[in-house]
């Protein structure tokens, strides 16, 4: 996807409910963020350095980033 839509990866937030699907975001450049949960599906592997933020209310993220950004 980040070919076909020339997306940069460096400017690129990968957002997950699957922590180990992190892990290829993070081998292409992209800062990676998993949506806490507690399925066993979706918190295995959540431990790891692949992962650089870990959120509980994906809608209050992208408010504090969207503020982030602005200043």
């Amino acid at each position: 996807m980040l070919e076909k839509f020339k997306i940069d990866p460096k400017e690129t937030l990968y957002i997950e409910d699957i922590a180990k699907n992190l892990s290829i975001g993070k081998e292409r450049g992209t800062t990676t963020v998993w949506l806490i949960n507690d399925e066993y599906w979706g918190k295995k592997e959540s431990d790891k350095e692949y992962i650089d933020y870990k959120i509980e209310n994906l809608s209050l993220f992208l408010k504090e980033i969207r503020l982030l950004k602005n200043t």
